[in-house]
């Protein structure tokens, strides 16, 4: 029997965390938190079940042979009893299984719970088969458990999109999506597998052609430009609707190269050396931007960036109408604001020009210095002004500085951290108002205690792996993992929610209990026991 792996994904914060626990194929073939689609509506308790019960699939309507598939997915863990906080806690331990078979029936071994299904559609290269029921629900209760499927077949017509204009055995790209009646319906590629679960293809050629088998229906389809080289050619259309109607259909596509002009920014009041930046976007007429209508931008819908030292910024487009922004610009003497800063330029069949006038303005220090913090310790201050935008500085000293123009500016300091506890800030957040003076904001930290939370279970085979996730709303969330029987957090005082995932080892899985719960701290450290329990099968 081959094996499989299962993972469990978890976000913190902005870390991706993967684990993954090897397993027989024939068991669990898909893992993944807090994935579910509401509208599905899932939920199942299947802790403290007392075994699992076969749920058949059932087609009818396929061509003997074929190769179909069903999902199901659920959850491992009840919910979080109320005013518990481990949903904010996530992940959810959900699982998810997707089997495949070439017969009539597809199995699947679960414990008591309700389940949602999804039955993708089946495709040749002459047929498509679409399901019925696509999806849904079904529950388990004690019992085994059967889903009849009913497969519909719907012949398949060539949609074929043929250009012109463009140099011999240029790569070319065409998407498609169905719109009107067929909605969601999958679309089958050239050689007959599915494009995505549920998505629509795109087909890229280096001939003159790119065909999509395709049932009955109205389609919109778009081109994007294509560069070789220095050159541009832009589709017509470039974007569109047509109708598959009981007969193959064929789109005319003429690709014409595009004239380039030059877009030239001269700036007047900076010193001469004096490093500033203009960044574009929108463009070329009868362009396509991806999944935005026709859009403005010749390379697709992209800003460009220049940035010089000299008077002068250029940039080479085709016609069409540009947003622009151009930043402030500093020599360590003050600040430059430009006017326009902000804008729209149009090109069309000539060279531009736009003016820039820097104006200066002086720069004052806000200083913000701190108190109670340990020698060396690392702390940090963001601040922010419309008109400035938002700035970021961390230091090991006691101070934090900011060279900014006169305003008024939102900051906020960051809990400070040594290795052995946190320091919360006082003020935490605030404003701080510069006036043609430099400005200094007292932070005053005090330390918080941390106090060691351990979990320890028993019931698992010795070396297994398992995990713990804890959240406040003040720390936010953590995830910990251990082989041995004990994981713990370092936490302050208050109150965590908690959620226990359950765990695949030696051919079996383990639920937890509790699986989720509240633990206080409360100027000491805290024990919590956790029992896990094989689920039969």
């Amino acid at each position: 029997m081959s094996a499989s792996r299962l993972l469990w994904v978890v976000v913190l914060g902005s870390v991706l965390v993967v684990a993954s626990i090897a397993f027989p194929a024939s068991a669990l073939l898909l893992e993944r938190a807090n994935s579910t689609p509401a509208s599905h509506g899932l939920s199942s308790d299947p802790a403290g079940s007392a075994g699992t019960y076969v749920v058949t699939f059932t087609e009818s309507g396929l061509p003997a042979g074929t190769n179909w598939s069903v999902k199901t997915e659920g959850r491992w863990a009840p919910l979080a009893p109320s005013g518990v906080v481990a949903p904010s806690v996530e992940p959810l331990w959900h699982h998810g299984l997707t089997n495949n078979s070439t017969s009539t029936t597809i199995g699947f071994t679960l414990p008591n719970g309700t389940y949602g299904f999804w039955v993708p559609g089946v495709a040749d290269p002459t047929t498509l088969f679409l399901p019925s029921p696509p999806h849904g629900h079904l529950a388990v209760n004690g019992s085994a458990a059967s889903v009849d499927v009913a497969f519909t077949a719907v012949p398949l017509y060539d949609l074929t999109f043929s250009e012109t204009g463009l140099p011999s055995g240029t790569n070319w790209t065409v998407g498609l999506g169905p719109v009107g009646p067929w909605g969601a319906t999958p679309l089958p590629t050239a050689s007959g597998s599915m494009a995505g679960a549920w998505g629509a293809p795109v087909h890229s050629s280096t001939g003159t052609t790119v065909t999509f088998p395709v049932p009955n229906g109205t389609y919109f389809f778009w081109i994007p430009n294509v560069t070789v080289s220095t050159t541009v050619y832009v589709p017509t259309p470039f974007a569109g609707n047509t109708t598959v109607n009981g007969a193959s259909v064929t789109v005319d596509v003429a690709f014409t190269a595009v004239q380039f002009y030059t877009l030239t920014f001269a700036e007047s009041g900076l010193p001469a050396g004096t490093n500033w930046s203009v960044a574009i976007a929108g463009g070329g007429e009868g362009s396509w931007g991806w999944g935005s209508g026709p859009a403005p931008a010749w390379s697709g819908g992209s800003t460009q960036f220049n940035c010089s030292s000299n008077a002068t910024i250029n940039f080479t487009v085709p016609n069409g109408n540009y947003s622009l922004v151009i930043g402030n610009a500093t020599n360590g003497s003050g600040l430059y604001v430009p006017s326009p800063a902000t804008g729209n330029v149009t090109v069309h069949g000539a060279a531009v020009t736009v003016a820039v006038k820097f104006t200066w303005l002086a720069l004052y220090n806000i200083t913000f210095a701190e108190t109670g913090l340990p020698s060396g310790s690392w702390w940090s201050v963001g601040i922010f002004n419309a008109s400035v935008g938002f700035s970021w500085n961390g230091s090991t000293n006691s101070t934090v500085n900011f060279t900014v123009p006169n305003g008024v500016y939102n900051f906020s300091v960051w809990s400070g951290w040594n290795g052995s506890g946190a320091y919360v800030p006082t003020p935490a957040i605030g404003t701080v108002t510069v006036n043609g003076a430099n400005v200094t904001v007292s932070i005053k930290f005090v330390q918080v205690t941390f106090y060691q939370v351990t979990f320890v279970e028993t019931g698992l085979p010795s070396g297994s792996t398992w995990y713990v996730a804890t959240a406040s709303g003040t720390w936010g969330w953590a995830l910990n993992e251990s082989e041995t029987t004990s994981i713990s957090f370092q936490l302050t005082n208050g109150t965590y929610g908690f959620s226990v995932g359950p765990v695949w080892t030696n051919g079996a899985f383990y639920l937890p209990s509790p699986a989720y719960g509240l633990v206080t701290v409360a100027g000491s450290g805290v024990t919590v026991d956790v029992t896990f329990s094989p689920l039969s099968s």
